[in-house]
C-alpha cells in the first residue's frame, strides 16, 4: 500500500482546530495480505492470520498498513518504528517517545477505513455503512427523544439515524467508556462532534476534545 491511496477529507473548522487533526479515507478493499506484510510486525501478522474470513485478513492488515503509514509520515520515522500501546482506558496510544502529543482513532466497515490524526488533541472517528436494520428499535434503545424526533421528521430516516449513532458513537469512544456505560448514562464533556463526508453508501462521525494541558495521558 501506498501512502497516496490514502483520501485525506476536508473537516469543518470547529474540528479542525487549526490543522491539528485530520481524516484521512483509506480504502481496505478484498486484496492479499502479503501486499501490506513488511509493513505489519509479526504480532500483527499473526493476529491477521487469526481471522477466518481472508477479507477480513486483508480489512486489518491494510488498515493497520495505512495507519502505520500516516502515523510515520506525521512522526518523520521509518513506518517499523510505530509501535502502539493502550492508555488507562484502553485507547490505542503510540508508544514512540516523538509522537506523545499525537492521537489516533480508526474505523472500518465495508471498502473503507477512517482514520483520524490530533497532535495535543483527543480525536475519535465512527464509521458505519448504510444497511437496512430495525433502526426505530435501536433508536429508542441508545438515542435521547430530541433525536428520535428529528429521525422521524427526516425525509430519509435511516441515514439520519446512522447520522445521529455515528455522533454517539464517536463520543463514546473519545471518552473511553465503553458503550454500556454510556446508555446508561448519557455521554457528555467537553468535545465538538459532527458528521463529515463520507464516501458514498457511508455515514461518518468524529469527536474532537478540548485541548489537553499539562503533560499526555
Amino acid at each position: 500500500m501506498a501512502l497516496s491511496s490514502a483520501v485525506e477529507a476536508r473537516l469543518p473548522g470547529p474540528l479542525e482546530r487549526g490543522g491539528r487533526v485530520r481524516l484521512w479515507w483509506v480504502p481496505v478493499g478484498p486484496a492479499r495480505v502479503g501486499a501490506w506484510e513488511d509493513l505489519l510486525t509479526e504480532d500483527e501478522r499473526a493476529r491477521a492470520a487469526s481471522y477466518r474470513r481472508p477479507a477480513d485478513r486483508a480489512a486489518f492488515a491494510a488498515r493497520r498498513a495505512g495507519l502505520r503509514l500516516l502515523l510515520a509520515a506525521e512522526l518523520g520515522a521509518a513506518p517499523l518504528e510505530v509501535r502502539f500501546g493502550a492508555d488507562g482506558l484502553g485507547r490505542p496510544r503510540l508508544e514512540n517517545p516523538r509522537g506523545s502529543d499525537v492521537t489516533f482513532s480508526v474505523s472500518s466497515r465495508g471498502a473503507w477505513a477512517a482514520i483520524a490524526l490530533g497532535r495535543g488533541v483527543d480525536v475519535a472517528v465512527d464509521l458505519e455503512q448504510l444497511v437496512d436494520l430495525p433502526f426505530d428499535e435501536l433508536a429508542a434503545y441508545a438515542l435521547g427523544p430530541d433525536e428520535r424526533e428529528a429521525i422521524r421528521g427526516s425525509r430519509d430516516p435511516r441515514r439520519a439515524f446512522f447520522e445521529a449513532w455515528t455522533r454517539f458513537e464517536a463520543l463514546v469512544k473519545l471518552e473511553g467508556r465503553g458503550l454500556a456505560a454510556a446508555l446508561a448514562e448519557r455521554v457528555g464533556g467537553a468535545a465538538e462532534v459532527a458528521n463529515v463526508p463520507a464516501p458514498e453508501g457511508y455515514v461518518a462521525a468524529l469527536a474532537v476534545a478540548t485541548p489537553r494541558s499539562g503533560p499526555p495521558r
